[in-house]
């Protein structure tokens, strides 16, 4: 995203987290609301499809249960 290069966690839930430096303006997949943040998911079959922290960490958390 424009210059920003992130940091990728491990792959969970078939979605890798990336952490970038600055904020960055994205609607999220999951949800379908706007989002501002530095932290943003992709799903690793497709990396055009964006999550936001909040659904990340929800989907993550109904899965290891």
């Amino acid at each position: 995203m424009d210059g920003d290069y992130p940091t990728a966690t491990k792959p969970r839930c078939g979605m890798i987290l990336l952490k970038y430096e600055r904020t960055h303006s994205f609607r999220c997949s999951h949800c379908n609301r706007d989002k501002v943040s530095k932290k943003i998911a992709i799903l690793q079959k497709d990396p055009t499809q964006l999550i936001c922290n909040a659904c990340y960490g929800s989907i993550i958390a109904k899965k290891e249960i």
